[in-house]
């Protein structure tokens, strides 16, 4: 699961932390960005996990990297991805061509 990860990077010394998505309030998409965006505003590396409708993988789909976002500093209003593993015509739930909008 996603836990699970985190303590597998924590063993190989990485610095890692994850968002807390059981305290979190719901909906969460807008706080969740903005926790990404201070990230890349800081430096540090993100990589968050797409979940897809009809994927049989309950826990993750795909895992993609955040090198930027569109938007004020810590306020993105877009968070550019690829689509190069997506199958044609297909896209996620709030995601477009141009990225993830919160």
């Amino acid at each position: 699961g996603c836990c699970d990860s985190v303590a597998v990077a924590r063993r190989l010394r990485l610095n890692v932390t994850a968002w807390d998505h059981a305290s979190a309030l719901q909906p969460q998409a807008a706080a969740f960005a903005a926790w990404l965006a201070r990230s890349v505003d800081a430096g540090e590396p993100s990589v968050f996990g797409v979940y897809m409708a009809g994927e049989d993988n309950p826990h993750l789909d795909h895992i993609v990297p955040l090198v930027g976002y569109v938007g004020v500093p810590g306020r993105p209003t877009t968070l550019p991805h690829t689509t190069s593993h997506t199958p044609a015509g297909f896209t996620p739930a709030g995601f477009t061509p141009a990225g993830f909008t919160p």
